[in-house]
């Protein structure tokens, strides 16, 4: 099967990055540390759209569990507290130690407009603000709901606003790719060649003829009902005489299905967990919709537990879509085939009716447990799309760190219950795996400026001032990005009657559509000393950070992010830019 490059291009640098910052060693005073290499995307960059204030960051085992509650009317609730929450783990009660209320931003950001001579329209740009992955399950999309979920989704992305969000298509297949956008031609275009597929081998006859309901009723249920009925066909379809070869037949055709079945379960997960990573190195707020006609895993939950702890832990909602539209088994069978046995028929009907619910089992657990919408049971995509594009106006996104628990990897169980006499549904992630031991010790303050370089959250915890100047020759352009420090307002520890700290700074350009450009990372130590006679001006604009980038003309968004060593306070700032 051929995967996307545009995935396993972004993929392959990520480690590279992780392993840049956390090797970085801070420096004596006054020396710095020289520009580093250019840190590409993470794999999993966690990214939010929260009240910082509002947030206690735990970064020892935290444990995050976004919750959706809506009331009667199915509108989200935004007014609760920690209080209000009961978090049990493996039937445990835990302490809520981190809380926030999250929900989409409206804030557009000034443009800093570079270059001799800019026209007036370069200051429409602004930095896109959410990233939407449409992922298109290709291999269990069939023809006809495939040809009506693309041309809803077409309809969909012609309403959606390109300035401040962008697009981006994958497949299962990966046959048909197209990285985050904000052409609408490119858009179109990639959707109109949208088509089902199937993997190598499928599709193939086989004697007697089982579908995947019947042989999940076989194998994993042990319906005796289904395997009589394999057993009919096997007489009937394949002239078997011998009813112990019958039966022999018919188990072993189930077996094959049920293993091309999950083969294809299997080829869709791995590709979904392919779209989750590249998403997560976008910066601002992540959505995936996922377009289906649903899929039965028979290896446990192990695989969907595991893509939703990376959704949550970057901050991606995950929502669903059945492409079936209105579905239904035709419980009076057809009564032509198998001489006219309409008892075996109606069981047939029974078994296809069970198994459409179950296939959805996957979709609803990826959506509700990530905050996301799930949509079924409707023949009117549109309305579909509409629901399954917009996130909750409210996430509460509940932190705990697990009391006692043995960092061994295995399954954990989780509830969350709303305390209060409101008829109120909720929606929460309802497992997680412990964290295993961490050999390598990977450092939290390399680890949290890691996370807030693929976000759009501002925060300004540290004194700092960024200043971004651009120079340009025509062809090229410096782009200079300098932070300077209030030493009057920084804090610091006392050793030596000296205020000491260490910093962290890392900047980062990304292209108009969120794609990596360029990047670097510097650490240095700082000591002054607390003097009411020291030049309070110059100690209230500290040069503290300089980092220079060669770029052609065209549209940035330059993302800084600042931390402390001592009070571990951060500074993040995003600010696009116009290079003519």
């Amino acid at each position: 099967m051929r995967r996307s490059g545009l995935l396993c291009g972004v993929l392959a640098v990520a480690l590279l990055f992780f392993a840049h910052l956390a090797g970085a060693q801070a420096p004596q005073a006054p020396a710095t540390q020289p520009n580093a290499t250019p840190p590409p995307p993470p794999n999993t960059a966690p990214s939010a759209t929260q009240n910082p204030a509002a947030v206690l960051r735990v970064r020892v085992n935290l444990v995050l569990v976004p919750v959706v509650v809506r009331d009667a009317g199915g509108r989200a609730i935004g007014n609760l507290r920690a209080e209000d929450f009961t978090l049990l783990d493996n039937n445990k009660p835990q302490q809520i130690v981190s809380f926030s209320v999250e929900k989409p931003s409206s804030q557009l950001r000034p443009v800093v407009t570079a270059g001799p001579s800019a026209p007036a329209s370069a200051r429409a740009f602004v930095a896109p603000r959410s990233f939407t992955a449409i992922y298109f399950d290709d291999v269990h999309l069939e023809t006809e709901n495939m040809t009506r979920v693309r041309a809803a989704a077409q309809r969909y992305l012609s309403k959606v606003d390109l300035t401040t969000e962008r697009i981006g298509i994958f497949t299962t297949t990966g046959k048909i790719a197209l990285d985050f956008t904000d052409d609408r031609n490119k858009l179109n275009e990639t959707l109109a060649r949208l088509k089902s597929e199937h993997l190598p081998g499928a599709g193939m006859h086989d004697c007697p003829s089982i579908s995947l309901a019947q042989a999940d009723a076989m194998i994993n249920q042990g319906d005796t009902a289904a395997a009589q009925l394999a057993t009919n066909d096997a007489v009937t379809q394949c002239s078997v005489r011998d009813l112990n070869a019958a039966a022999q037949m018919a188990q072993q055709a189930a077996q094959r299905v049920l293993e091309a079945g999950d083969r294809e379960s299997r080829v869709s997960l791995n590709a979904l967990q392919d779209a989750i990573a590249h998403l997560a190195t976008t910066p601002g707020e992540r959505n995936l919709l996922l377009a289906s006609s649903g899929f039965l895993t028979n290896e446990g939950n192990a695989t969907q537990v595991r893509i939703i702890d990376v959704a949550i832990r970057s901050r991606i909602i995950i929502s669903a879509l059945d492409a079936r539209g209105l579905y239904g088994a035709d419980l009076l069978g057809d009564t032509t085939e198998r001489g006219g046995q309409p008892g075996l028929q109606q069981q047939k009907a029974k078994q296809n009716a069970q198994f459409d619910v179950s296939v959805e089992g996957v979709m609803a657990q990826l959506s509700q447990e990530t905050g996301g919408s799930f949509y079924r049971s409707s023949n009117d995509l549109d309305l579909g799309f509409q629901r399954i594009g917009g996130a909750p106006e409210f996430i509460y996104m509940l932190g705990f760190s697990p009391a006692n628990a043995k960092p061994d990897g295995k399954l954990h169980t989780l509830k969350v219950t709303v305390n209060s006499r409101e008829k109120y549904s909720v929606s929460a992630r309802r497992a997680y795996f412990s964290a295993p031991q961490n050999p390598a010790g990977e450092d939290a303050g390399n680890r949290e400026v890691q996370e807030a370089l693929y976000t759009s959250v501002e925060s300004r915890d540290l004194p700092l001032e960024v200043r971004i100047q651009t120079v340009s020759d025509g062809a090229k352009a410096r782009l200079t990005v300098a932070a300077h420090i209030d030493l009057n307002q920084m804090p610091g520890k006392m050793a030596d009657n000296e205020k000491h700290n260490q910093l962290l700074f890392a900047a980062v350009v990304f292209d108009r559509n969120g794609k990596y450009i360029d990047g670097n990372s510097r650490t240095i130590a700082v000591r002054w000393k607390d003097d009411e006679n020291a030049d309070q001006a110059a100690r209230s604009a500290a040069k503290a950070y300089e980092g220079n980038f060669i770029l052609a003309p065209g549209d940035y968004v330059v993302r800084f992010v600042a931390r402390d060593s001592e009070v571990q306070q951060l500074f993040a700032q995003t600010t696009p830019v116009v290079v003519h």
